[in-house]
């Protein structure tokens, strides 16, 4: 879903935070043209 909206709205780069996990856990996501999932 990230990538989706990355791709919606034009932007490049985004954070997914995930805070119900035992621990804090983030994930970065970087859409380009040679994007590989």
């Amino acid at each position: 879903q990230v990538l989706n909206y990355l791709k919606a709205s034009g932007l490049r780069f985004a954070l997914l935070l995930n805070f119900g996990a035992p621990s804090f856990q983030q994930k970065r996501f970087v859409s380009g043209p040679d994007q590989s999932v």
